[in-house]
């Protein structure tokens, strides 16, 4: 059993706002983005919960305002959240460049930095198109590709790109995109790109989740469970994985199974963190798995079982959750569940510490 508090960073989907022409649309309140609005009181989803529903109010809305660039955008967003491999989306977010440069750029930008409707990973051009969006000041969704001009710059090798990354968040966040404050507030708490700094990194958590970043809450839940800027608040902790996981943040869904379990503001309640744990899993989120493992291996609220905890933690590991790695290590070592395989065991507790559990770290220096 290990906390699962802990924080991602995503490559933002999301734009500064700009009018449209038409009145409100379910298309809008489903799949719009909330930095970019259609227009006023047209709403959004910082993430798309809904995705049959966002698809079926977005072809519906497209039918209707045909030449709206923005319900394009959008269509194509709902399509993605249904199946990232669409390929429908690549042209949905083509035919918007000339009216929406920067917004469509920007969304063209996330299919080649994800690999989405069918087009190869390609970082380079996702960098491309970021940084074209970007200088774009002042148009729809410039301001948060300047955001992901700085992921992608801090995710290479060149050193000398770092300060400028990080200035691009420091501007971003000054400006109000709460996605760039989430992002800046992890480089201080991880120290990786500029002095760590927990105190920092709550508080830019705190911008993000006031602005209604599911990701923001999610880690500011964490920021005040560890005691980042004073004594730990484990029940404030859990109101604010509820609002991220309300909000679609599946790491907030998993954080807060993880605090209903560990009864972060009342008693514990592992019934209701299992199906928590189960959608997070679902959505790929490697610590929900690896929590889910744990329930089936203990034979917590489920019935005990091995294989199936061995299945959940290779999922978790897959999905760069180290605590996963070192479980799943631990039982082909053993061969509980699984086929004996002692290199393989350790080869995965290896990586359950390259990915920073500190528990596989003390078990791989022990090993031969």
């Amino acid at each position: 059993m290990k906390p699962l508090l802990s924080l991602a960073v995503l490559t933002i989907l999301l734009a500064a706002p700009a009018l449209g022409q038409t009145g409100p649309t379910d298309c809008d309140s489903l799949a719009g983005m909330r930095y970019a609005p259609r227009g006023p009181d047209a709403g959004g989803a910082t993430i798309i919960t809904r995705a049959p529903e966002a698809v079926a109010a977005c072809e519906a809305a497209a039918a209707q305002h045909p030449a709206d660039p923005h319900i394009a955008l959008q269509l194509g967003r709902a399509y993605l959240a249904v199946d990232p491999a669409d390929p429908r989306a690549e042209g949905l977010f083509a035919s918007a460049l000339a009216a929406l440069p920067a917004l469509a750029r920007l969304r063209l930008g996330t299919l080649h930095d994800n690999g989405w409707s069918g087009l190869p990973r390609n970082l380079p051009k996702a960098l491309s198109l970021y940084e074209e969006a970007c200088a774009l000041t002042g148009q729809p969704g410039a301001l948060v590709a300047c955001n992901n001009v700085a992921l992608v710059l801090l995710e290479g090798t060149d050193a000398a790109q770092y300060p400028r990354a990080i200035a691009l968040m420091e501007a971003g966040c000054a400006a109000g995109d709460p996605y760039s404050c989430e992002n800046l507030g992890f480089e201080y708490e991880t120290g990786a790109h500029v002095p760590r700094d927990r105190q920092r990194a709550a508080a830019l958590y705190r911008q993000a989740c006031d602005a209604d970043s599911p990701l923001g809450c999610s880690n500011l839940g964490n920021a005040v469970s560890e005691g980042f800027d004073g004594p730990p608040d484990l029940p404030l902790a859990q109101s604010l994985f509820r609002r991220a996981c309300d909000l679609g943040e599946m790491l907030g869904c998993s954080n807060l199974g993880w605090a209903l379990w560990q009864g972060f503001d009342g008693p514990e309640n592992p019934e209701a963190a299992l199906p928590l744990f189960e959608q997070a899993c679902a959505a790929e989120v490697g610590v929900g798995c690896g929590n889910l493992g744990d329930f089936h291996y203990d034979g917590i609220v489920v019935a005990q079982d091995f294989t199936e905890a061995a299945r959940l933690y290779g999922l978790g590991c897959d999905q760069g959750d180290g605590w996963s790695c070192l479980q799943l290590g631990l039982q082909l070592r053993g061969g509980t569940g699984v086929p004996q395989d002692d290199p393989r065991g350790q080869a995965l507790i290896r990586q359950g510490c390259a990915l920073g559990d500190s528990d596989a770290c003390a078990m791989a220096a022990s090993l031969p």
